[in-house]
């Protein structure tokens, strides 16, 4: 199929080319003598538009190929579609926490993709208080780590991973059987929200993933909780006006 479009193409420049050619030159006499029906193009007008079709076809074959479709009362041709990676990221709206599963006391969210495969990263992109004011305690964004893969950022993903895979956002860090702070679990610093505990404090978190130019975005808050094994509690939402 591939051969054909070539050729094709090829022959239609060609085709321009000639027509150019006749448009600015004109035609030789002895082949006018022999095909007739080339004489009314060897006029002056006759010229002039074979000239332009000529030029037209050379610049953009394409646009005339469709410009003729429409004369003729075809639909114009319509080219595939291909899927933006954002329609095949699809990422949780719901933190997942270890319980007492596991030691760390880790918020994960879960990615998956709905087709193909890509590179897939996270951040913490923003961290506000309860009355929307910017937490001055780390640089952001802080990426984040792939859970169970140590040392491997971004994460590589694909469909075929029905389960998908997580990232891990936020931890409790324990000391003497009690929550001692509170952590963005990045993959190279893990910054503690100052006083969380301390003074019972509501924070926001604004996480992102992204694949590509593509980019998902949740917010979750975060409040102390006294239940073991989490102390913490964390919900999606919509946060505050954020204050300066």
């Amino acid at each position: 199929m591939r051969l054909f479009k070539s050729v094709g193409s090829i022959v239609w420049r060609v085709f321009g080319a000639t027509t150019a050619v006749i448009g600015f030159a004109g035609i030789p006499d002895d082949l006018t003598t022999w095909v007739t029906w080339l004489q009314p193009i060897d006029t002056g007008l006759g010229r002039w538009i074979a000239a332009i079709i000529g030029v037209a076809i050379l610049a953009n074959p394409s646009r005339v190929i469709e410009a003729i479709r429409l004369i003729k009362g075809q639909q114009p041709s319509v080219p595939a579609l291909v899927l933006p990676a954002a329609g095949r990221l699809s990422v949780s709206a719901n933190l997942e926490d270890d319980g007492g599963s596991d030691p760390s006391r880790q918020f994960r969210i879960r990615v998956q993709l709905t087709s193909g495969d890509g590179q897939v990263s996270a951040y913490a992109e923003q961290a506000i208080d309860a009355g929307g004011r910017p937490l001055d305690f780390v640089t952001l964004p802080v990426e984040l780590h792939w859970t169970h893969h140590s040392d491997a950022v971004p994460m590589r993903l694909s469909a075929t991973q029905a389960a998908g895979d997580t990232f891990g956002v936020c931890a409790v860090r324990m000391r003497g059987g009690r929550p001692v702070a509170f952590v963005i679990t990045g993959s190279r610093i893990e910054p503690a929200i100052p006083r969380f505990f301390e003074e019972n404090r509501i924070i926001w978190i604004l996480v992102s993933v992204t694949m590509g130019e593509d980019r998902v975005a949740r917010w979750f808050s975060f409040e102390p909780n006294p239940t073991p094994p989490m102390f913490c509690s964390a919900r999606p939402g919509t946060p505050p006006s954020i204050t300066v």
